[in-house]
């Protein structure tokens, strides 16, 4: 894409402030709130922005979350941005290099893909946009063994680990000494991202390394991937608590979602004592106070699960997950119209960490979560004029200004 066609497609915008304002009292009544944001995002036009090519970008997954109707991928790599989020959904062709038709399922992170997205995409960082295709590219062969690591050397410039198992596949070796470089990427089981910290003596890995490898004994080569097995015997449940009971002797949360192993289940009933680990995604610790209803999380639990609807099982670790793939509003509600079962709210105040807009104009639907501070649910008719909240939404935003969008949480803030 040329430097001139990227300049058309950052400056195209809506009508001005002044000439554009939003009629408020006449846009829930007059059309449907998803119809309007989708036509004014893929409207036909005869501008050299609905001609331009989509954008390409090649390189790795680092990130899938949850979207609807299909995922979230962030991709970090080589191109005209260098990362961005992309909404995959059914509508996206997803192929491998020799043009076989994959499933959604089979985009996983750490691989290596050639997207197409757009043209059109949010201003916020990372941009975030629809993708057209995903080629999943082939990746290189590596030796893999499957293993305990016998210990680890920590040189001034060299860290490496001395790893003792069972070959996998692809020419392994039943042991192998592995150099540690910054290009080495170590995650666990379910794809998190973990710390050089957690390779330790006795921790049980899968390293991924090679081809090459030396003729010493033990053998020595550097680590491409290393994945640490820290809940092996467990199965993982990632989703929402839909309900937190809290008795004198027991605090079970329920948690509906997926499983993200062959054995856990959609739907688990998870007991949380004092030995339950409870972290953030960085894994800094949390208190039971932390699971409220509506939080997103992956609850590691088992391997024994009752035989009930749903299941039931004692939590090992619950990990926070904070939902990176909507953008946020902290401010005041300046206008608010419509009745009990659609609204539109109007906050003006400050953009939240991972981006957003200082003022936007929200359509809170049946579906929108309206909470207190707590986790408490509340209604359409606790929104008024003068509330702080803090609002979270789509990526699927008008061009209006104020931008327009649907609100997916809204948390109204404590009143002092």
């Amino acid at each position: 894409m040329s430097k001139i066609a990227l300049m058309l497609l950052l400056t195209i915008t809506a009508p001005s402030a002044t000439s554009g304002a939003v009629n408020m009292s006449n846009t829930v009544t007059k059309t449907k709130v998803e119809s309007k944001v989708d036509k004014e995002l893929s409207k036909p036009s005869n501008s050299q922005k609905d001609k331009l090519a989509p954008i390409e970008i090649e390189g790795k997954i680092t990130n899938i979350s949850e979207s609807k109707g299909g995922i979230m991928a962030l991709v970090k790599g080589s191109g005209v941005n260098t990362e961005v989020k992309l909404v995959i959904d059914k509508k996206t062709e997803i192929v491998n290099q020799e043009g076989k038709k994959l499933d959604i399922k089979d985009l996983k992170d750490g691989i290596k893909v050639k997207a197409y997205y757009g043209p059109a995409a949010t201003f916020s960082l990372p941009p975030i946009s629809t993708a057209k295709k995903i080629i999943v590219m082939q990746e290189e062969e590596f030796c893999t063994t499957l293993g305990k690591i016998l210990n680890v050397s920590n040189n001034k410039n060299n860290i490496s680990v001395h790893v003792k198992g069972d070959k996998s596949y692809n020419a392994g070796l039943d042991e192998i000494i592995l150099n540690i470089s910054e290009k080495t990427e170590i995650v666990n089981e379910i794809g998190e991202k973990v710390s050089l910290e957690d390779l330790k003596e006795g921790v049980k890995v899968k390293a991924f390394y090679g081809p090459a490898v030396t003729l010493s004994i033990p053998a020595m080569s550097t680590a491409k991937k290393i994945i640490v097995i820290q809940h092996e015997d467990l199965c993982v449940t990632s989703g929402e608590i839909l309900n937190v009971r809290d008795s004198k002797n027991n605090i079970a949360v329920h948690v509906k979602g997926k499983r993200l192993d062959n054995v856990g289940l959609d739907e688990i009933v998870l007991n949380v004592s004092e030995k339950t680990e409870i972290v953030n995604q960085k894994g800094e610790k949390l208190s039971i106070k932390d699971l409220k209803e509506g939080t997103k999380v992956k609850g590691y639990y088992g391997p024994a699960v009752t035989c009930s609807l749903p299941a039931m099982s004692s939590a090992k670790k619950i990990i926070i997950v904070q939902e990176d793939n909507l953008m946020g509003t902290e401010g005041k509600i300046l206008e608010i119209k419509g009745g009990k079962n659609s609204s539109m709210i109007h906050i003006k105040g400050k953009k939240l960490e991972k981006g957003g807009m200082d003022e936007i104009i929200l359509h809170v639907k049946k579906d929108t979560k309206i909470v207190n501070e707590e986790g408490k649910k509340l209604t359409i008719e606790d929104l008024k004029k003068g509330t702080e909240v803090k609002a979270y939404y789509g990526p699927k935003l008008t061009r209006s200004l104020p931008a327009q969008g649907f609100a997916e949480k809204v948390v109204v803030s404590e009143t002092k």
